[in-house]
């Protein structure tokens, strides 16, 4: 069901600017590195998505220290892109994860810091509200499977070493398309500017 919320015309052109895909942020080799990743740690992990496949977050793997600092630095050199992006000074990397979704799998719209209370007939913070930013790094292509940015009216479509960075506010809504064929490797991260939320350092 879709969540109540008025973008006008004029409100939807910014948000639509405030998207950003950074084409081949990341070579094939590091993507392929990062699906090998996954699939040889992902029995380790304590995390799990929405449709209850597991994810491969760098606190249930602490033991192995190349693939943790792989994902670490990934995530520090988009935290850096994030923050020259949006101009924002202080930024911290909360959480970054290896994630894979298959044929027929999808994700629910979705805000990152909220959700809409029916109850309340308001938008009210969800889990997570000190999520401030959004990315999601493509490890592979895949058929379907697109970021679907449900009041912005776009899909962004998977395309291996693609990242996208975006507001994790209402605005921004979305969801993952039904994938058609393939397989839909994805490091998704988030950053906040609360430094209480930073992710934890690698002992």
């Amino acid at each position: 069901m879709k969540s109540p919320l008025t973008v006008s015309r004029s409100q939807r052109e910014k948000c639509k600017q405030e998207i950003h895909e950074i084409e081949r942020f990341a070579t094939e080799a590091t993507c392929y590195e990062a699906q090998g990743i996954y699939d040889a740690l992902k029995c380790f992990t304590k995390n799990i998505d929405a449709l209850g496949n597991p994810v491969v977050h760098p606190n249930d793997i602490l033991q192995y220290r190349s693939e943790v600092e792989f994902m670490r630095r990934l995530g520090y050199r988009a935290l850096r892109l994030v923050k020259r992006l949006y101009s924002v000074s202080i930024l911290y990397l909360e959480s970054i994860f290896i994630a894979r979704l298959q044929k027929n799998d999808h994700m629910s719209m979705h805000a990152d810091n909220s959700k809409y209370d029916p109850a309340l007939g308001r938008w009210v913070d969800n889990h997570t509200p000190w999520r401030d930013y959004s990315a999601i790094l493509y490890t592979s292509d895949v058929e379907g499977g697109e970021l679907r940015f449900e009041y912005l009216d776009i899909n962004v479509k998977p395309r291996i070493g693609k990242l996208v960075i975006f507001p994790a506010r209402r605005e921004w809504f979305h969801g993952v398309l039904l994938i058609k064929e393939g397989i839909r490797y994805s490091c998704p991260m988030w950053f906040s500017t609360d430094k209480a939320h930073e992710m934890r350092k690698t002992p």
